[in-house]
């Protein structure tokens, strides 16, 4: 049974602003973890979370290896289908990839990417925030999200707040201090 082991306030930032906080009252972790088990709804069920100290502990049931060796087939057909500027079709394929794995992290975040290439901000927001919901060590993805937030959501601050999220993980990266430097540079006169 996979295992994913997050921290509290990574979940945070990906949760909608009108959400609840996700602070931890002692004594009360239930409705924290009904609350974590909602945003990881898109994985197969049972999930189970439990919190250990600022982590939330997220299992999940493994997909069968036939759907696995099924759906990396598939993604593969479907980043052909992407690349040929094929987007519709590239769409319905990762959409059956995720079906039989959804699990699959790479999947999903070049299905959010033909999204954003399609200019479906909120369907590629969402895909880039479970992404990150498996995997918020990945810098890149925040980079991408807090782009998405700036221009296709018309969002910059929250945009700006993903962008930094993605210095804290990785300083020195290029990409995310260029990313950095064009929300915080002036405009000019």
């Amino acid at each position: 049974m996979p295992v994913l082991r997050l921290n509290l306030s990574d979940l945070q930032t990906l949760s909608a602003p009108s959400e609840e906080s996700l602070a931890v009252n002692p004594g009360d972790t239930a409705d924290l973890e009904a609350r974590i088990r909602s945003q990881f709804r898109f994985l197969p069920d049972p999930i189970t979370v439990k919190i250990d100290g600022d982590e939330a502990v997220v299992e999940f049931p493994e997909e069968t290896p036939g759907s696995q060796a099924e759906a990396f087939r598939l993604a593969e057909k479907a980043g052909k289908r992407a690349s040929e500027g094929n987007y519709g079709k590239a769409i319905d394929i990762y959409q059956r990839v995720l079906e039989l794995q959804p699990s699959l992290h790479r999947a999903r975040r070049d299905l959010a990417m033909v999204y954003a290439e399609t200019g479906d901000a909120d369907n590629a927001t969402n895909h880039l925030i479970e992404v990150l919901r498996l995997d918020p060590s990945d810098s890149w993805n925040w980079v991408v999200l807090g782009n998405l937030y700036a221009g296709g959501k018309g969002d910059p601050e929250t945009g700006e707040k993903f962008i930094r999220k993605a210095l804290e993980l990785n300083p020195r990266d290029r990409r995310v201090l260029k990313s950095l430097a064009a929300f915080t540079q002036a405009p000019a006169p």
